[in-house]
């Protein structure tokens, strides 16, 4: 490598010919300029040692790894089971959650988790507008009405989705796929279960988008920040590609919202 190139920002490599990939230039990506882990893998120690793993994985360049992964794991299916290819619709007709899930002191618990992990580390939303988002939440949380679907409860929802999934730290949970391997065990989820049972704050995460679905147009500060805490949420659950997709929705939101 030519000296004063630094190798974690370096050309891509070509694992079949050792060398940079001279059509880098060339080619699309849809993640970030630079982005953190491309970079890394450039790194010579770094490659010495995942080596075989990309060749058995069909990587040739560097480049492509881990975003080939991601594409070919695919996408979370939040109203049914499983991911990807390996996934059955859900039923968009139902609320995803029971009545329960908005009594006053579940929803203040997951309020709380939420400012303990996340507010403290990401503070996307003023404490006393939050609190009173909440207040007004609670006095309108039935997800058939149609006064529910505002955006400042889809930003709500997903306070509630990443307060509940930051309760649960000890590993991110399977997909439901019943009657199938995971990871060389046999799933253990009953026949019945979706991903919403089983992952969790999907069921909140699932309402809001919902809400979100009908704002796309949206530019105003809670559809930012509700395009923020969707990301973080999917970031939570290890899915870069989802997550990717509402920070850019949510730049999109906030070019409009400076431009005013």
């Amino acid at each position: 490598m030519p000296a004063g190139v630094n190798p974690l920002l370096g050309e891509d490599i070509n694992l079949q010919t050792g060398g940079i990939d001279p059509n880098q230039n060339e080619k699309e990506t849809s993640e970030p300029a630079n982005h953190t882990t491309s970079a890394l893998l450039k790194c010579q120690p770094i490659l010495a040692l995942i080596r075989d793993n990309l060749e058995v994985g069909q990587v040739v360049h560097v480049h492509d790894f881990p975003t080939c992964e991601e594409e070919r794991r695919g996408h979370l299916q939040v109203w049914g089971r499983g991911e990807g290819s390996k996934s059955t619709d859900g039923d968009l007709l139902n609320p995803p959650l029971p009545p329960a899930s908005f009594v006053e002191r579940l929803v203040r618990g997951y309020v709380r988790s939420y400012k303990n992990n996340i507010q403290n580390m990401h503070l996307l939303i003023i404490p006393d507008e939050l609190s009173t988002m909440v207040s007004q939440f609670l006095r309108t949380a039935s997800p058939n009405s149609a006064e529910f679907r505002t955006i400042n409860n889809a930003v709500v929802l997903l306070v509630l989705a990443l307060g509940e999934v930051c309760l649960h730290n000890w590993g991110i949970p399977d997909v439901a796929v019943p009657g199938e391997t995971e990871h060389g065990r046999q799933s253990l989820y009953q026949p019945s279960w979706t991903n919403i049972d089983v992952v969790h704050g999907l069921g909140y995460f699932a309402c809001a988008t919902r809400i979100l679905a009908t704002h796309l147009s949206g530019t105003s500060i809670q559809h930012i920040h509700a395009n923020l805490l969707a990301a973080l949420y999917y970031g939570r659950l290890v899915r870069p590609l989802e997550s990717w997709v509402y920070i850019r929705r949510a730049g999109h939101a906030l070019q409009h919202w400076i431009q005013r």
